[in-house]
């Protein structure tokens, strides 16, 4: 993983948003941490927001990884 840039949000200009890449590794590492933060988090109505965030970082992430599985089994499929 390493740093990109930090750039200043399209919608508001006062938010920084922070680019980073990464690898396939630590895309299933940061999902695992996400899911079990969120399965242990006290279903309270003042975490309903962090919940919220962390429902929608998985779903993002899940999405990532399993769009990167399907294109390099693709690729593994067209070079044999």
């Amino acid at each position: 993983m390493r740093f990109i840039q930090k750039r200043p949000s399209g919608k508001d200009k006062d938010i920084p948003v922070f680019e980073f890449a990464f690898g396939a590794v630590e895309i299933k590492l940061l999902l695992g941490v996400c899911k079990t933060a969120r399965k242990n988090l006290p279903d309270m109505l003042d975490k309903y927001p962090m919940r919220s965030r962390l429902s929608n970082i998985i779903k993002i992430l899940q999405n990532t990884l399993e769009e990167y599985n399907k294109n390099e089994t693709k690729e593994k499929a067209e070079s044999n």
